[in-house]
């Protein structure tokens, strides 16, 4: 911008209206511009409170998840009821399937079926065949007694009631034992054998005495005689031989019992015998004994057992095979 070149002194006139013109030019300038009024500041709508935050539902409590129901207790096992224990036998479980009733009139009390034989020419002093009715039961016995031997053979089983009462019939039906003569005609030959056969039931009574019946015109003393034996062997058996006359130092004997029924082998010899065994001969000394069931149903199980013999002594022996 060009320097103005000052010309000298400005006149003071002319200053003054400098000035004035000047101050005119503003203030014209002031009015011609509209003095812009100050707006009044906006108030500012009061914050809009923002409404509370939807309070969202509360979360949907699932349901419980489903219990599932306890598994099922399977009910406890069956105890099975303790087993039943069998009550003490009583005296009416201990008689044979067709005894009597225990109470009541006893129809065969005081019976008795009895043969003995004595003499003649044989090993022992005396041979027995009995059946006895005691305590509504009938016992059959077979007995043998040695000559100058303390010790006997001896032996006996139940019988069947009617069985006995079938022999009882027979000797008084067909023998006629009740009407015999006690001692028939005929004799006693010497060395013969005298039996006695007594039988007894009810209020009936016979005791007869006869050597050698086979020989008498009677057969009924025979058939009698011969009926009472066969009787008592079928149930009890024959009884083993003793030899008396060897030194007593030399033998002892065995009684033999057992549950359930065994036959018997000594020193792997078969003695045909079946428990119980009384007063069975044996060399003094060990021996062994070997039992074997009796019952077909037993599929033939057998035992053994080494025993002693003393001279003169019995050995006594009982198995219980259960």
């Amino acid at each position: 911008m060009p320097r103005l070149r000052r010309q000298g002194p400005i006149p003071l006139r002319l200053a003054r209206a400098l000035h004035v013109l000047l101050a005119l030019g503003y203030i014209l300038a002031a009015r011609a511009t509209p003095v812009m009024a100050e707006a009044p500041p906006t108030v500012s709508s009061p914050p809009t409170v923002s409404s509370p935050p939807t309070v969202s539902s509360p979360p949907t409590v699932s349901s419980p998840p489903t219990v599932s129901s306890p598994p099922t207790v399977s009910s406890p096992p069956t105890v099975s009821s303790p087993p039943t224990v069998s009550s003490p036998p009583t005296k009416e479980s201990l008689l044979p399937p067709d005894a009597p009733p225990l109470s009541g009139p006893d129809p065969n009390a005081g019976a008795l079926i009895s043969l003995r034989i004595t003499g003649g020419f044989m090993p022992y002093r005396l041979v027995s065949y009995e059946v006895l009715w005691r305590r509504r039961v009938a016992v059959a016995g077979h007995y043998r007694s040695f000559v100058n031997v303390d010790e006997a053979l001896h032996d006996m089983k139940l019988l069947q009631t009617v069985e006995f009462e079938a022999l009882l019939d027979a000797l008084e039906q067909q023998d006629h034992v009740f009407e015999l003569s006690a001692a028939p005609a005929g004799g006693s030959p010497v060395g013969a054998q005298r039996f006695e056969l007594e039988v007894r039931r009810g209020d009936k009574k016979a005791i007869i005495k006869v050597s050698e019946p086979d020989g008498l015109a009677d057969p009924r003393y025979a058939r009698a005689i011969g009926r009472v034996r066969s009787a008592v062997l079928s149930v009890v058996g024959e009884l083993p031989f003793r030899n008396a006359f060897f030194d007593a130092g030399s033998f002892g004997f065995l009684n033999l019992t057992s549950v359930p029924v065994t036959r018997l082998f000594v020193d792997g010899r078969d003695t045909g015998l079946e428990t119980p065994v009384y007063g069975l001969e044996l060399s003094q000394g060990p021996h062994t004994l070997k039992v074997v069931s009796a019952d077909p149903a037993a599929k033939g199980w057998e035992r053994e057992h080494s025993i002693r013999v003393d001279p003169g002594m019995t050995t006594i022996l009982h198995l219980d095979l259960r």
